[in-house]
C-alpha cells in the first residue's frame, strides 16, 4: 500500500470484541512472511487500521529467543539512547532515511490472550519498533528523516545503523545531535 494519505492516518485501538481480529491478525503476518524484506509490520501498510504490531521471527537480525511476536495496542514507557539509523520502508520502496532512534524501548503492550505486557526492545530492534509505532501514529519516514534519498549498491553495503549513545532520554539526546 502506497497511498500517502492513507498511510499518514492514526491506527485505532483493538476492541478484542471485533470479529475480524484474528483473521487481520493472520493476513498480515502472512503478508510479511510472504516478503522476506520485513523485519516487522503494521497493519496499516497493508490497508488495516488497527494498532498492533507484526514482527518478523525469520528476520535473520534478530538473535533474539525471547521476543514478543505480536504486540496488540503498543505504549511507548519510554526511550533512551540514540542512535542514527539507515531505515528502508515497505511503504516507500527504493528509498533509505536516515532517521534518529532510540538505542532502548519500553513498550507496554497486550498479548492475544488481552494480557498487559511489557518488553524492553534494544539496538536495531528498538528502531524497528520505533519505526512501527510511527506508522501507527501516521507518521512516515520521510516525516522525521535527517537524509533521505534513492537506494543505491553503495547504500546496501555500507554500515546503516550507529549508535550514538546507549543512556540517557532520547527526546534530549535527539535534540542535541
Amino acid at each position: 500500500m502506497n497511498d500517502i494519505k492513507y498511510l499518514r492516518q492514526a491506527s485505532s485501538i483493538v476492541d478484542f470484541r471485533d470479529s475480524n481480529l484474528l483473521f487481520d491478525i493472520s493476513k498480515v503476518k502472512k503478508y510479511m512472511e510472504d516478503s522476506s524484506s520485513f523485519l516487522a509490520i503494521s497493519p496499516v501498510q497493508i490497508g488495516i487500521l488497527k494498532r498492533f504490531i507484526c514482527i518478523n521471527k525469520k528476520a535473520n537480525c534478530f538473535s533474539y529467543s525471547d521476543i514478543p511476536l505480536l504486540l496488540i495496542n503498543p505504549v511507548v514507557v519510554s526511550m533512551k539512547g540514540l542512535t542514527i539509523y539507515g531505515e528502508e520502508c515497505g511503504s516507500i520502496k527504493g528509498y533509505i532515511a536516515y532517521v534518529k532512534r532510540p538505542y532502548k524501548i519500553l513498550i507496554n503492550y497486550l498479548n492475544i490472550n488481552e494480557e498487559k505486557l511489557s518488553y524492553e526492545f534494544v539496538g536495531i530492534l528498538a528502531g524497528v519498533i520505533s519505526h512501527e509505532i510511527d506508522h501507527l501514529n501516521g507518521i512516515l519516514t520521510i516525516d522525521v528523516a535527517s537524509n533521505f534519498k534513492l537506494i543505491s549498491e553503495i547504500d546496501k553495503k555500507v554500515n546503516k545503523y550507529i549508535i550514538v549513545s546507549k543512556d540517557g532520554e532520547f527526546n534530549e539526546l535527539s535534540l542535541e545531535n
